[in-house]
């Protein structure tokens, strides 16, 4: 059965009635997911199921409505405190929220897959700023000062600097370590609040598959992910800038916000130059070289992940590149 929904008095799309049991499977999935991911919303298996609670509560707030922000969130949060027993752990169990809304936005909104990703990035960073704000509040009865900073940061370097020492590094090197790791946590942060927004947004593309929903929640129904070729350019030239200034003796400006840069830029480039590989695979037409290029980087990923990513990251910045000037081409014919 479907039902048809009206915004400014013009209807727009009808949505599909879903059996009882399928509501009750995205509710349980939303639920579950929240309240695992609550114990470290920023790990690798955070995010993941991060991720997959916020796409399942955003499908359901397309299909039935956006109070069930409010009817998962309760529940999230009780289950967390069940599983990890802890009220400052389970209090993350109602970050989905800031993940699925946006994603209800999106359609409304009709946003691209890129814009989507952005804003979803966005609340999901006001989210985590709220929650652990609230955490370091809990935490300091209540006052946050600059000595409440240095102390966490103090206690970030003395724990990294046993670890580091414990693979034989030395104290020098593992204080130029640090020191980097310190100046590249804004480009970091934002990585990851892409990261987290992209898998929200490949599980609910995935969710609409399973029901064959897609069109009745997704913005576009071919939602594909672009790069625009000004930040391939932007990323070109950063790397350009960085290798020109970068320094053993010490950190340039320069170089340090075009390696910001090149951080906050990779996860897109990346995403595009597998899927493009992936591509250039299937569609070779007896050519070798796609498959060379394929075997290099699966080669690359296992013994250096970081050159992984960055040869990827260019693959998917030529491609982003020769995509503008084919479609140039094709306006000019």
């Amino acid at each position: 059965m479907l039902t048809h929904e009206k915004i400014n008095g013009n209807k727009l799309s009808a949505t599909p009635k879903l059996p009882n049991i399928t509501i009750i499977t995205l509710i349980i999935i939303t639920v579950f997911c929240a309240a695992v991911s609550a114990y470290s919303p920023v790990s690798i298996f955070g995010v993941i199921f991060l991720s997959a609670a916020s796409a399942s509560c955003a499908v359901l707030c397309l299909i039935k409505g956006r109070y069930f922000l409010v009817v998962c969130a309760l529940p999230a949060v009780i289950l967390a405190y069940v599983f990890w027993g802890q009220i400052s752990i389970s209090a993350a169990g109602f970050l989905f929220i800031f993940c699925a809304f946006p994603l209800f936005i999106a359609k409304k909104r009709s946003l691209r897959r890129n814009e989507t990703i952005a804003v979803t990035a966005v609340f999901t960073g006001i989210g985590l700023i709220i929650y652990y704000t609230l955490v370091l509040l809990v935490e300091n009865n209540g006052i946050i000062t600059a000595e409440t900073f240095v102390n966490y940061y103090n206690a970030f370097n003395e724990q990294y600097s046993k670890m580091f020492a414990e693979y034989g590094y030395d104290e020098q090197t593992v204080q130029k370590i640090l020191q980097y790791a310190v100046f590249f946590i804004p480009a970091f942060v934002i990585c990851l609040l892409e990261i987290i927004a992209y898998f929200t947004t490949v599980i609910f593309a995935f969710i609409g598959r399973i029901f064959r929903i897609q069109k009745y929640i997704m913005p576009q129904f071919f939602w594909r992910l672009g790069m625009s070729s000004i930040s391939a350019y932007i990323f070109c030239i950063c790397y350009f800038l960085s290798v020109l200034f970068s320094s053993d003796n010490g950190i340039s400006f320069i170089s340090l916000a075009a390696e910001n840069l090149i951080i906050i830029l990779t996860p897109g480039f990346s995403v595009i130059g597998i899927k493009k590989t992936i591509n250039r695979i299937k569609n070779r037409n007896g050519k070798a070289w796609p498959i060379i290029v394929g075997a290099s980087a699966i080669l690359l990923l296992f013994l250096n992940i970081l050159a992984f990513l960055i040869a990827v990251s260019f693959i998917g910045v030529i491609e982003t590149i020769m995509d503008e000037i084919n479609a140039y081409k094709k306006r000019s014919e």
